[in-house]
């Protein structure tokens, strides 16, 4: 399966023993806390091999991750999930941002490519409510969220 973070995707190897223990917690959408080990070998892409399965800890169950709330592994800024580069999305939202021109870095992520993406400089926010609002109403709630 393919375990996804804010920074990116990698492949989940998930044995026998250990699928039936936590079947109920892997389900597809679903916010857990995996722990294993990497498995890196030169000639392929980096896996984990679980070992335990548990359900992580919300933010706010009711309707995802508040845009005011810490994520303490993630560094501060506006975070905007986005369908791909070539989207009508990501264009309003660049043109959304951009009226609110200010120091705070902006990180795209874009779907297609499972890639997140610090914008260059010249793309930084100055976050404000009204301009929260109409990212969450284009992007939609979870796909829009404020790292202090």
């Amino acid at each position: 399966m393919t375990f996804e973070d804010l920074y990116g995707s990698i492949e989940l190897l998930v044995f026998p023993s250990v699928l039936s223990k936590y079947f109920s917690l892997i389900k597809p959408g679903e916010i857990i806390l995996v722990r294993g080990r990497i498995n890196a070998r030169e000639d392929e892409s980096p896996k984990i091999i679980a070992d335990y399965v548990e359900y992580a800890p919300r933010a706010d169950k009711a309707d995802g991750l508040s845009p005011h709330k810490h994520k303490k592994s993630a560094p501060p800024g506006l975070y905007l999930r986005i369908c791909s580069e070539q989207s009508e999305d990501y264009r309003r939202a660049s043109m959304i941002t951009a009226v609110f021109e200010g120091s705070v870095p902006l990180y795209i992520r874009f779907d297609d490519n499972k890639k997140l993406m610090r914008a260059p400089k010249s793309m930084y926010v100055s976050p404000n409510d009204i301009m929260l609002e109409e990212l969450k109403r284009l992007l939609g709630r979870d796909n829009v969220i404020l790292i202090d």
